[in-house]
C-alpha cells in the first residue's frame, strides 16, 4: 500500500460494494487501508453514481444519498475534497491525462494526497503507465 492510502475510482467503489471480482493486490491494498482508516472515495464517485442511477444504467434498492452516506459510515473510509486547488490541478495535469472530467478530477485527487488510485478503467490505468500516478489495477 502506499503512504497516502487508496482512492477507489467510481467502478471500483461499486465493484469492492458487490464483492466482484476483484484483484487480490489491490483487495488487500483497500483492506489494508479501511484497516488504518485511509481508504478514500471521492465526492466525484457520487455524481458519477447520481448520473448512472438517472440514466437508467444502474439500479439501487435505495436513493443514491443515502447509498454514498452508507459507505461513508464504512469503517476506515473517508470522503476526499475536491478542493478548487484540486480542481485547478485537474485542468492542467502533466502527459496525456483522459478528456473525461470525472476522471481527470480522481487523478488530481490521488495525486494531491499521494494516493494510488483503483480502478479498471483503462484510461486511468494508461495515464498511471505514464509515471504521473499510482495506479492498481482491479
Amino acid at each position: 500500500m502506499t503512504t497516502g492510502g487508496v482512492l477507489l475510482d467510481t467502478c471500483a467503489l461499486l465493484w469492492f460494494l458487490e464483492e466482484a471480482e476483484f484483484d487480490a493486490e489491490a483487495r488487500e491494498a483497500v483492506e489494508q487501508a479501511a484497516r488504518a482508516g485511509n481508504l478514500r472515495v471521492s465526492p466525484m464517485s457520487a455524481w458519477e453514481v447520481g448520473t448512472l442511477v438517472a440514466r437508467g444504467q444502474l439500479v439501487l434498492s435505495m436513493p443514491v444519498e443515502v447509498w454514498f452516506n452508507m459507505i461513508l459510515d464504512l469503517p476506515g473510509v473517508a470522503l476526499d475534497e475536491v478542493s478548487p486547488k484540486i480542481c485547478i490541478e485537474a485542468s492542467n495535469l502533466p502527459g496525456t491525462p483522459p478528456g473525461d472530467i470525472a476522471d481527470r478530477l480522481l487523478i488530481a485527487t490521488s495525486r494531491s494526497g499521494g494516493r494510488a488510485l483503483v480502478t479498471r478503467d483503462p484510461d486511468l490505468l494508461a495515464y498511471a503507465s505514464e509515471g504521473h500516478i499510482r495506479a492498481m489495477r482491479c
